[in-house]
């Protein structure tokens, strides 16, 4: 029997689904780029291209903070609430 394919595999790249899902996850909570490059087990160049692209999309907020700059998903986006659903409904059972 063939293994059902992963929606979110086939929706969005690795690095993009990591970020995400945990933005998702704690939606109330800001993260910088070292901090999703670390949950996301990629390097902090790859999470930049995401970053980037999901900032442009307006997904994703950029909030600089003294030197730092954080990342938080953004509540307000029409598709929030869509995105969030997809991920909840999508959600990795663990092994």
């Amino acid at each position: 029997m063939r293994k059902p394919l992963d929606v979110r595999s086939l929706l969005f790249g690795r690095t993009r689904e990591h970020v995400l899902d945990l933005l998702l996850q704690h939606p109330t909570e800001r993260y910088y780029m070292r901090e999703l490059a670390y949950h996301a087990q990629v390097a902090a160049s790859s999470v930049q291209r995401e970053v980037d692209l999901l900032v442009a999309a307006d997904l994703i907020t950029r909030v600089r903070s003294g030197h730092q700059i954080y990342f938080q998903i953004n509540q307000a986006s029409p598709v929030f609430p869509e995105i969030q659903s997809l991920f909840q409904k999508t959600a990795r059972q663990p092994n």
